[in-house]
C-alpha cells in the first residue's frame, strides 16, 4: 500500500531529477532509462517495443473492461535555464521549459496507483511515454508500433500555469491545437553598405511579410478560453544570411508556426494560406524596391 506522503516525496524527487537532466527530442536515453528503472522496480510491465527512446508500460486490470491509454511526453527544449532553482537544469542550453518533466512524473504516479489498484481496475491501461513531442512528429514513433490497435480511448494532459495549483482543468471541445510550420525565403542582392542603390535589400520585404501576417483578421492571437480565432500564426525565427562587414545581406528566412483547431483552417486548406499572404505583403514592399526582390521557397 503506497502511503500518500511517501509517494509524494518520491514523485517530487523524480520530478526534480527529470528537471535537472533534460534531453532534447529523440535524445531521451537517460530519461527513458530512468522511467524504465522506476516502473520495473514497482513490478510494472514494460511492453517490448523497439523504441529507441520512450516506452510503453501496461497495467492489466483483473476485471473486464476497455483498453485505454494515457500519453505523456518526455522531451525538453533547447533553452538555457535562468531560474536559479535548487534543481535547475544541469545540461547547458537544455531545459524542461514546457512541463514535460511534470508530465513524466504524473504518468509514473498514475502507473503506480493504477498498478496498486489493478484488482479493482476494469480493463487495461497503457501508459505511453512519447519521445520527440517538440518536433510535432514524435507520435509517429509510437504509431509505428501496434500499441494503439486495441486502444478504445486515449487521454492526454498538459500542465497549465493559468490554473491554480491542485486543480484540473476540463472543457468541452478543443483544448489544444494542431500545428504546422512553414518557411518563407526572401532573396535579394547584396551590396556594399555605402552603395545601397546597387543592391536589393530583402530585409524590408521580410519585415513587410511579418507585419502582414500579424494583422490578418482571422489569424489574430487568442486566449484558449475565448477561442475567437480559427488559426494563430507565430513568428519564431527571422534569419539573415551573414555578410561581410559593411555589406548587406542577400537572403532572409522567416520561420513561422501556425496553430489551428480544425483541418479546414490548416495551411493546405485555409482560404488565405500563409504563403499567399506573405507573397502579397512582400509585393507591396517590392514596389518600393524596383520590383527586383523575390519572395520564394514557401515550405
Amino acid at each position: 500500500m503506497l502511503e500518500k506522503e511517501k509517494l509524494e516525496k518520491k514523485l517530487k524527487e523524480w520530478f526534480e531529477w527529470f528537471h535537472q537532466n533534460p534531453e532534447l527530442s529523440y535524445e531521451e536515453y537517460a530519461t527513458t532509462d530512468k522511467i524504465r528503472e522506476i516502473l520495473t522496480q514497482a513490478g510494472i510491465k514494460i511492453l517490448p517495443y523497439e523504441l529507441e527512446t520512450g516506452l510503453v508500460a501496461v497495467i492489466e486490470g483483473e476485471k473486464e473492461g476497455p483498453v485505454q491509454a494515457l500519453r505523456c511526453d518526455i522531451d525538453a527544449l533547447p533553452v538555457k535555464e535562468q531560474t536559479n532553482l535548487a534543481y535547475a537544469s544541469r545540461q547547458e542550453g537544455k531545459m524542461h521549459a514546457c512541463g514535460h518533466d511534470f508530465h513524466i512524473t504524473a504518468g509514473i504516479g498514475c502507473a503506480l496507483l493504477l498498478n496498486e489498484k489493478k484488482r479493482d481496475l476494469k480493463g487495461t491501461v497503457k501508459i505511453i511515454f512519447q519521445p520527440g513531442e517538440e518536433t510535432s512528429l514524435g507520435a509517429l514513433k509510437i504509431l509505428e508500433t501496434d500499441v494503439m490497435e486495441d486502444v478504445e480511448q486515449i487521454w492526454g494532459f498538459h500542465a497549465d500555469p493559468t490554473n491554480e495549483v491542485g486543480t484540473v482543468g476540463i472543457r468541452e471541445g478543443y483544448v489544444a491545437a494542431a500545428a504546422d510550420r512553414f518557411v518563407i525565403t526572401v532573396r535579394g542582392v547584396g551590396c556594399h553598405g555605402a552603395h545601397p542603390d546597387d543592391g536589393i535589400d530583402p530585409v524590408p520585404v521580410a519585415v513587410g511579410i511579418v507585419q502582414g501576417l500579424s494583422v490578418i483578421g482571422f489569424l489574430t492571437h487568442f486566449h484558449y478560453t475565448l477561442c475567437q480565432a480559427k488559426s494563430v500564426i507565430s513568428l519564431h525565427q527571422l534569419c539573415l544570411k551573414n555578410g561581410a562587414r559593411f555589406f548587406t545581406t542577400n537572403l532572409c528566412k522567416i520561420h513561422h508556426t501556425v496553430s489551428y483547431f480544425s483541418g479546414k483552417d490548416s495551411l493546405s486548406t485555409g482560404k488565405n494560406r500563409p504563403g499567399d499572404i506573405g507573397i502579397n505583403s512582400g509585393q507591396v514592399t517590392l514596389k518600393q524596391w524596383k520590383g527586383k526582390c523575390m519572395c520564394s521557397d514557401i515550405v
